[in-house]
């Protein structure tokens, strides 16, 4: 096997020296558009371009309106229960994806929310509520709204097409699955409204 080219990340703005510890949010989220890398840390809101042809870095702010903009650090680096309380009580900042056809860019994130000893992992991180952000090429905040709550999968339940965001209807704390169905929802990013429209669901039978 041959190595084409190595093009190593920066570290976060607020985890400068990489000595952090955030449970299992410290490995950043990769993605690709043109001749940019586009990476972000699950702990924190910034958005973070490396250009394949220059090797420049750039870092933009994605702070959300809506919950907490960078996560606390995890105590435990043994304990994976901690791991667990750590992941519910604070937020988490998933990759940013591309929507060729519109030109603009997507990122999901959970709020923070508090740590019930009684609730299952599942019902706690099931009962979180997730927001959708868009940015424009720059990378400039379009617009940020709150998902329909106890809806989604957040275990990446999702996929961006060219136009649109498809999320698939899977959550523990729904009554609206029942196992039968597969049912989607496709939102579509609208820059002018500086929001998101959503569409019709999508049935499909397994």
């Amino acid at each position: 096997n041959e190595v084409i080219n190595v093009y190593p990340l920066s570290f976060s703005f607020y985890n400068n020296d990489n000595k952090g510890f955030y449970g299992n949010k410290k490995a950043p989220n990769v993605n690709f558009s043109s001749n940019y890398i586009i990476y972000n840390y699950p702990y924190e809101s910034s958005i973070y371009t490396l250009d394949t042809i220059t090797g420049i870095i750039n870092s933009y702010g994605g702070q959300s309106q809506y919950t907490m903009n960078v996560a606390e650090e995890c105590h435990s680096k043994n304990d994976y229960s901690a791991w667990e309380r750590h992941f519910v009580e604070n937020p988490h900042f998933y990759e940013v994806s591309c929507l060729s056809e519109l030109g603009i860019y997507v990122r999901l994130h959970l709020k923070e929310k508090s740590y019930e000893p009684d609730m299952s992992f599942q019902e706690l991180i099931d009962g979180k509520t997730l927001y959708a952000m868009c940015f424009d090429e720059e990378f400039n905040i379009i617009g940020e709204v709150e998902l329909k709550k106890q809806r989604y999968s957040y275990f990446t339940g999702w996929c961006a097409l060219s136009n649109s965001m498809l999320y698939f209807v899977d959550n523990s704390l729904s009554e609206e699955v029942d196992g039968e169905e597969l049912i989607v929802d496709l939102m579509f990013p609208n820059p002018l409204k500086s929001g998101i429209e959503k569409g019709e669901k999508e049935p499909n039978r397994k």
